[in-house]
């Protein structure tokens, strides 16, 4: 079921939730880091890169798994297992905090940001044409910003208030908030996804194709 909201106060309620989230990514990985350099700058550097590696080697892949089945779908489902992940490690971290999981969250975050980075940064556009759409992503952009240096402060503040526990199950809960708000709304300019028989090792072949005959691509 859909929450019937249209125009700008869709693009506002999206916005909201999806500021909540970027506000969670950000002192996650903060959290995260911190108490990874606190086992010294070979785990610090670890965790750093498992979660970095797979921005470089799965972008593609995610664009291609959105044109095939939805950008909004490819969204909740990377948003719904963030909720897992960072819910499971909030609960462990109540108890202990081994390097091993570290790195694990930090490797799985890495996955599912890189697959639904390309269905984000086209979502905002789906809510605008025109004059509108310069708007709207200029909002989305400074309100992501702001999100983003706020991250490391509201980052600190946790650890310090309730150590990783706390940090990890505030990330969890800024997951399920745009979760829940990507269930509700439907943006009107909405694409449809492939058709079912599409194959996403085609479509990725195809985008590379396409980009290696753009000029300055």
């Amino acid at each position: 079921m859909t929450v019937a909201l249209t125009g700008r106060c869709a693009f506002r309620f999206w916005l909201a939730g999806a500021t909540v989230s970027t506000l969670g990514d950000s002192l996650g990985f903060f959290a995260l880091s911190w108490v990874a350099a606190g086992h010294g700058p070979g785990v610090a550097s670890l965790v750093l890169t498992v979660e970095s590696v797979p921005l470089c080697l799965l972008i593609l892949v995610g664009g291609a798994v959105a044109d095939r089945f939805g950008i909004r779908a490819v969204m909740i489902g990377c948003d719904a297992f963030m909720v897992a992940v960072t819910a499971l490690f909030a609960l462990g971290a109540l108890v202990a905090v081994p390097v091993w999981s570290l790195v694990a969250v930090a490797l799985l975050s890495g996955i599912a940001a890189a697959l639904r980075r390309p269905a984000a940064l086209v979502f905002p556009r789906m809510f605008a044409t025109g004059d509108e759409l310069s708007r709207t992503m200029a909002t989305t952009t400074l309100c992501q910003q702001l999100a983003q240096t706020a991250g490391p402060s509201v980052g600190g503040v946790l650890l310090a208030a309730g150590g990783l526990a706390l940090t990890a199950g505030v990330d969890a809960t800024s997951f399920l908030l745009v979760l829940v708000v990507l269930l509700a709304v439907r943006p009107p300019l909405e694409p449809p996804a492939s058709e079912p028989g599409t194959s996403i090792g085609r479509a990725l072949a195809a985008g590379l194709a396409a980009a290696r005959r753009t000029p300055g691509a």
